[in-house]
C-alpha cells in the first residue's frame, strides 16, 4: 500500500482559495441576510447576556426578546443549548459588533475548516494517489453541509478539528495533554460527544482519559467561578430535562423536522404527529420506545464493535476506524442531528470513499449502493424544491437512510478488520503507543 502523502504548502493554498470563494458565494445566495450567521447570533446573544447583563442565557423566550431588540431585522435568535463553560470562550467576542464578530467566527471556521480537512486527506489515505485526491476535493468543495455550518455560523467545523486533535493523539501516542484539552472541549460544546473517550479507554490510553478528566473538572470550576449565574443548574433545567429521543429544548426545531436525519426523527416522522401525518394515531409511548430501542441496537451494536476492535493490534488504520465509527453512531442516536451537522461523517465517507467505494476488488453493487449514499448526503435538500408534505417526507426519509446506511457498512468493514481471536492468539500489544 502506497504510504499517504503530505499536501504541499502550494497545493493547500490552491485548494483553499476556491473553498473560500464557494463559501461567500454561498453565503451571498443561498442565505437571505436576515438568516446568514443565524446560529451565531444565539452564540453572540448569550454571550453578552452573561457577561455584559450577568443575567443567564438558557431561557430561550427571554434570549430571543433581548436578541431581537440587539438584532433588529433578523430572524428570531434561536436557544444557546450548549454547556455553561462553552459560553467562556465567546465572551472574548461579546464586545464586538454582531457583524465583526460574526466575520471573526467565519475566518476561524474556514481555517478550522482546511487543517481538518488536510489532517484527515493524509489519515485516511486520501493522499496515496492523484485519482483519488482529485476524486475527494471535488466531492468536499460539492459537499452542501459544510457550507450550512459556515453560512449558519456554527460551531461545526471547529468542533470537527478538535475531533482531530483527539484522533490524531489516539492515532500516534503522543501529546496527552493536548488530547486531553481537546477531548474536554468537544464535550462542553456537545456533550454526546463524550463517546469519542470511549475507544481510548478501551484501548487503555489512561493517561488521556485523566489529562481529559482534569481540563473537564478545571472548564466547570472556571464557569462556575466566572459566571455571575447557576449555569449549570439552568443548562440543566433549560436543555437536559427538555431533552428527549422525541422532544427537542422549547425554541428549536421539533424532532420530526425534514432536515433532521438521525434515526429518532426518522422514525418519529412516522410515528409522532407532524405536518405528513398531523392527526398520527400512534400512542406516545410506543412512539418513544421505538426510537429508544432502535437507538440502544445501534449503541450496543456500535460498544461491541469497538470492543472486538480493541481486542486487536493496535494500528493506525484500526484507530481511524474506532473514531469514525464513534462518529457514525453520535450522529445516528442523537435526538437532533441537522442537515449542516453531515460534516460529523465526511470521515466515515473519505474511509468508505476509499477502501470500498474505489477498490475494484470490493462487489459492484455495494459501491455503487455506497456511492449513491454518499451523493445523497452531499446534496442540500433545497435542490429538490419540493413543497407537498409527501414529497418532503420522501426525501427526508431518503437523506436519513444515506447515513444510516454509512453507519451499517462501516460495522461490516469493522469487522473485516477485527477477526474473533481465542483470548491466547491475541497480541499482548492491543493498546496504542504509551502516551
Amino acid at each position: 500500500m502506497t504510504p499517504p502523502r503530505r499536501i504541499s504548502p502550494k497545493a493547500g493554498l490552491l485548494l483553499f482559495i476556491p473553498f473560500v470563494c464557494l463559501t461567500l458565494a454561498v453565503r451571498s445566495v443561498a442565505f437571505a441576510p436576515q438568516g446568514v450567521d443565524l446560529d451565531f447570533s444565539a452564540y453572540w446573544a448569550a454571550a453578552r447576556m452573561a457577561f455584559s447583563h450577568q443575567t443567564s442565557p438558557y431561557n430561550g423566550e427571554t434570549l430571543r426578546a433581548v436578541g431581537g431588540e440587539w438584532l433588529p431585522g433578523r430572524q428570531p435568535v434561536p436557544p444557546f443549548i450548549y454547556t455553561p463553560t462553552a459560553l467562556l470562550p465567546f465572551g472574548l467576542i461579546e464586545h464586538l459588533e454582531f457583524v465583526t464578530a460574526a466575520r471573526v467566527m467565519l475566518v476561524i471556521n474556514l481555517l478550522a475548516s482546511a487543517a481538518m480537512f488536510a489532517f484527515m486527506a493524509s489519515a485516511l489515505g486520501l493522499t496515496r494517489s492523484r485519482r483519488t485526491f482529485r476524486y475527494g476535493i471535488v466531492y468536499t468543495l460539492l459537499f452542501a453541509p459544510i457550507y450550512s455550518s459556515l453560512g449558519m455560523g456554527q460551531v461545526n467545523p471547529v468542533l470537527l478539528l478538535l475531533v482531530c486533535v483527539v484522533w490524531h493523539v489516539h492515532r500516534s501516542g503522543r501529546m496527552a495533554g493536548v488530547g486531553g484539552l481537546a477531548g474536554a472541549a468537544v464535550v462542553f460544546l456537545k456533550f454526546h460527544f463524550g463517546l469519542l473517550l470511549l475507544p481510548l479507554l478501551l484501548r487503555r490510553q489512561w493517561r488521556i482519559a485523566l489529562w481529559g478528566s482534569a481540563f473537564l473538572l478545571l472548564g466547570a470550576g472556571l464557569s462556575w467561578a466566572l459566571l455571575p449565574f447557576d449555569g449549570w443548574s439552568q443548562w440543566h433545567e433549560h436543555v437536559v430535562r427538555a431533552s428527549s429521543l422525541t422532544q427537542l429544548p422549547k425554541g428549536l426545531s421539533g424532532v420530526t423536522d425534514p432536515s433532521n436525519l438521525s434515526v429518532p426523527a426518522l422514525t418519529g416522522r412516522f410515528l409522532l404527529k407532524n405536518p405528513a401525518f398531523p392527526s398520527n394515531p400512534v400512542p406516545p409511548w410506543f412512539a418513544a420506545a421505538v426510537p429508544m430501542v432502535l437507538c440502544g441496537a445501534i449503541a450496543s451494536i456500535a460498544v461491541g464493535v469497538l470492543w472486538r476492535l480493541s481486542r486487536t493490534p493496535w494500528t493506525p488504520e484500526r484507530a481511524n476506524l474506532e473514531i469514525c465509527l464513534v462518529l457514525a453512531t453520535i450522529f445516528e442516536v442523537s435526538p437532533a442531528s441537522w442537515g449542516s451537522q453531515l460534516v460529523f461523517l465526511l470521515p466515515v465517507i473519505y474511509l468508505l470513499g476509499c477502501e470500498v467505494v474505489a477498490s475494484p476488488e470490493e462487489p459492484s453493487a455495494r459501491r455503487l449502493l455506497l456511492g449513491a449514499a454518499m451523493c445523497v448526503v452531499a446534496v442540500h435538500p433545497i435542490f429538490f424544491r419540493l413543497q407537498a408534505s409527501g414529497a418532503v417526507l420522501g426525501v427526508a426519509t431518503l437523506r436519513s437512510l444515506a447515513p444510516l446506511l454509512l453507519w451499517a457498512s462501516l460495522v461490516m468493514w469493522a469487522l473485516r478488520h477485527a477477526p474473533v481471536r481465542e483470548p491466547a492468539e491475541v497480541s499482548p500489544v492491543t493498546t496504542a503507543p504509551a502516551v
